[in-house]
């Protein structure tokens, strides 16, 4: 017998056994809520801080895919918070946007929400979600920042295009701009005129991981998209989707196209994390949100 075949998926451990006889909880993240918006197929988390608000009011970090994110987020913010006179970093607010499913993920649902075709209605919802926050907890304006990753960072590029003054700042971690390449130049183009109309002044953070970047050595015509095997990606398969998606190189031509904005509106950073792939850079790429979301914008 195998070690799969004693513990098979779904199974849980013997938790009374392990704890001696102690009484056994579910584990949760401390100061956290969740509610569903059942309706439109949302879920929204809350974590908050347990110390006094700051005179301005707690930063506010709202972070996309709230179901993968989410938990992360809120220990890399509370663990950098500790010693603020250390990391720089105040205890924020966190507010994460999930989908009311089981999983981490659901591809259907984050297309309808996260692509630019869609984000507007996401927008319209999370605006009246900023507006009752602001009614319950002491928030600082000026601190406010989307944070996402993939389609999500493909959402905050959208956001920062068409409601730059909804948030103070933007992270968008290996965003998903081969998904619309056409609408984040159009959105990108017309930042400058949008930052001006509504007085917005924004930063934004662009990360990715090294190995997201493409691999133009290798044809995507070498053999049919749909000869791609169907299971597992094979190294031939990644290497094509890398050269399609070009995530390293996408980001750093958006931060060159973004470089003719009003440097008084718009500070735009990149970050490459060396090393990480798609899916790796994502606990670093939150961490660096914190600090990026809390340092003085001056």
């Amino acid at each position: 017998m195998t070690p799969s075949d004693a513990f098979p998926a779904g199974r849980v451990p013997d938790l009374q056994a392990l704890a001696g006889g102690a009484a056994v909880a579910a584990s949760a993240l401390a100061r956290s809520a969740r509610w569903a918006v059942p309706d439109a197929g949302l879920r929204f988390d809350l974590a908050w801080p347990d110390v006094p608000a700051p005179a301005g009011g707690f930063p506010l970090l709202v972070v996309t895919d709230a179901n993968a994110m989410f938990a992360t987020l809120v220990e890399a913010a509370r663990l950098q918070s500790l010693r603020p006179d250390v990391t720089g970093v105040s205890a924020p607010v966190i507010l994460g946007i999930g989908h009311d499913i089981d999983g981490p993920f659901d591809a259907a649902l984050r297309a309808r929400d996260y692509a630019p075709s869609g984000a507007a209605g996401l927008l319209d919802r999370l605006s009246d979600v900023l507006a009752g926050l602001e009614r319950s907890l002491p928030l600082a304006r000026d601190r406010r920042t989307l944070i996402g990753h993939s389609l999500g960072g493909l959402f905050v590029l959208e956001t920062l295009f068409t409601r730059p003054d909804l948030f103070a700042a933007f992270v968008a971690a290996s965003p998903s701009i081969w998904w619309d390449r056409a609408a984040v130049r159009h959105g990108a183009d017309r930042l400058p005129d949008r930052l001006e109309h509504t007085g917005a002044r924004v930063r934004l953070l662009l990360t990715a991981g090294g190995c997201e970047r493409g691999a133009p050595q290798v044809s995507p015509v070498s053999r049919p998209a749909n000869a791609l095997p169907q299971g597992p990606a094979t190294a031939d398969a990644q290497t094509l989707r890398l050269a399609e998606r070009r995530v390293v190189e996408e980001v750093e031509a958006l931060a060159d196209r973004l470089a003719g904005a009003e440097r008084d509106r718009l500070k735009v950073d990149v970050h490459i994390f060396e090393g990480e792939t798609h899916g790796s850079v994502i606990p670093c790429a939150l961490g660096r949100a914190v600090r990026f979301a809390c340092e003085d914008p001056s």
